[in-house]
């Protein structure tokens, strides 16, 4: 998640890297970055998945998990990586990402 939100967030100060020679995978990905951010949310993805089998968690957990990789999908993909005030929204909207996946975390060990 953080390698997400906060390559969303350099994109929006790529020139400033650009210009103090500091190293960032917005600058690293420029040639395709929404496949890395792609990348990186499906990993983040699997993982949970992974970590939720492992503890025998519910059905509501996964549909957690899927109501936050959607979200992910949709910045990825509404993102617009030339447009810093945009880049700044996605980057803000990450707060429901947190919201969605992190605050139910206690009503899924309720019922698992």
């Amino acid at each position: 998640w953080t390698l997400l939100y906060d390559t969303v967030y350099r994109h929006s100060n790529r020139q400033h890297d650009t210009g103090t020679g500091a190293s960032s995978i917005a600058l690293v990905s420029r040639d395709r970055p929404k496949a890395w951010l792609t990348g990186f949310a499906g990993l983040q993805a699997l993982g949970l998945i992974a970590a939720g089998s492992a503890a025998g968690m519910g059905v509501p957990y996964y549909a957690t998990v899927a109501a936050g990789a959607a979200q992910q999908a949709w910045q990825i993909s509404s993102v617009d990586l030339n447009n810093s005030a945009d880049c700044m929204a996605k980057f803000a909207s990450n707060k429901w990402y947190g919201g969605i996946l992190y605050n139910n975390n206690p009503y899924h060990t309720a019922i698992a």
